[in-house]
């Protein structure tokens, strides 16, 4: 058993009791099943099959168990498999399962390198958060898992992010000069004990991006003590997921990767917008220094699926996430500006006029456009002026993560699919 399974099996991570799930479901990106439509999809669920999904190294089992849930409720269903190599974190993530009820899971125990063999797809959804970054080979972890990949499928993942965790890897290191020699128990207690004497001027002192890891010791052990832990800057993620023949479809929430939303030197602003794509979001990360986790969806090279809302998508719905954004909007004055504020403690400030502030308040996952554009709509006039004005809405309520978009799916398929 190597030094990552060793410490996994002591401290399954993150910490979870099978009974707190009679009081929350906690629903996460990219775990939210909305935006995985959206993001892998297009909107747009695969027809006529239950969607199956694959939570690669699952640890206590918050993806799985969000997953499980929503795919149980949804009328054409999936199914979860879960893998990981530690019987600790698997034992948890069981009993989360068995207070829920669910009966759409599988459970495997091994490693992601060997995954064609042990969880053969294809899988429509792989959902692999904050393990890729302890493996010894990356790049072979993410190729075992694109071998089970559907064609149309995709995958959302989650690796560390350097500029984000400015100081953890110089208090790593401390800690492994002061406890060479002590169990894994001693190091713990030894930390804890590190932690209260660091000075004001110590750079994981000031990073207050990182602090809910050391809620408990789980999180204590998986920040500060683990042995093999890679962070990354934007243009490696790209470098990583290239290797696999796959391109990322969008990170998340990705108004963090543009610039035009960080930068307000117009010069400055306009330099950044010239860059391509790929360079902005590389920009935009040195801008804000706050980026301690990269989570995006990725889907095979060639897949052209994109979240691309035109006029005729009348019947299309958007999905609400977290809806503080939407509240936001529905309970600011007509016309006042509104603040979205991150969890790193980004903010960002847009305004709406009256009539699109009505009709951002409509979406609740139930109407469609058209029908929003009926009861808000008149006064920007014809469904193509409404459409005009509503697209950089949409854009931006995407680009913080607050909606998804949802294709209605026609008659016919869902007598297919049911």
């Amino acid at each position: 058993m190597d030094k990552v399974h060793q410490q996994y099996e002591a401290y399954p991570y993150p910490q979870r009791d099978p009974r707190e799930e009679a009081e929350r479901l906690l629903v996460m990106s990219p775990s939210h099943l909305p935006e995985v439509i959206h993001h892998v999809f297009g909107g747009r669920r695969p027809r006529g099959r239950r969607l199956r999904v694959l939570v690669a190294g699952g640890g206590t089992g918050d993806s799985t168990i969000a997953l499980a849930v929503q795919l149980s409720q949804d009328p054409i269903g999936g199914d979860v498999t879960y893998l990981d190599m530690s019987e600790a974190s698997r034992a948890i993530c069981e009993g989360r399962a068995r207070a829920r009820g669910l009966r759409n899971l599988r459970f495997v125990t091994g490693r992601i390198e060997d995954v064609p063999a042990l969880c053969p797809g294809p899988y429509d959804y792989i959902d692999c958060c904050g393990v890729l970054h302890h493996l010894e080979c990356p790049e072979r972890g993410l190729g075992a898992l694109v071998e089970v990949l559907a064609p149309d499928g995709g995958l959302g993942i989650m690796v560390y992010g350097e500029t984000g965790r400015t100081g953890v890897y110089h208090v790593q290191d401390l800690l492994r000069r002061l406890t060479p020699e002590d169990t894994l128990a001693g190091k713990v207690e030894a930390a804890h004990r590190l932690l209260a004497d660091l000075p004001e001027t110590n750079l994981f002192r000031r990073n207050t991006l990182v602090k809910a890891d050391l809620a408990d010791d789980a999180g204590l052990v998986d920040l500060l003590l683990h042995p093999r832990d890679i962070a990354y800057r934007v243009p490696e993620v790209r470098r990583l997921v290239a290797s696999a023949g796959l391109r990322i479809a969008s990170f998340t929430p990705s108004w963090l990767y543009e610039p035009r939303f960080l930068l307000k030197d117009p010069e400055l602003l306009a330099r950044a917008s010239a860059r391509p794509p790929e360079e902005q979001a590389a920009i935009a990360e040195l801008v804000t220094c706050a980026l301690h986790k990269h989570t995006f969806y990725a889907v095979r090279r060639e897949n052209p699926v994109a979240t691309r809302l035109t006029a005729a998508d009348r019947n299309a719905v958007l999905m609400p996430f977290f809806d503080q954004v939407l509240n936001e909007i529905r309970s600011a004055p007509p016309g006042t500006p509104v603040s979205h504020r991150d969890r790193g403690g980004l903010s960002l400030t847009f305004s709406l006029s009256p009539p699109l502030a009505r009709a951002a308040g409509l979406i609740d996952g139930q109407r469609s456009l058209a029908q929003i554009h009926a009861e808000a709509g008149a006064e920007l006039g014809s469904w193509e002026g409404f459409f005009d004005a509503f697209l950089p809405l949409y854009e931006l309520l995407v680009a913080v993560g607050a909606v998804h978009l949802r294709h209605a799916v026609p008659v016919a398929d869902r007598g297919q699919a049911s």
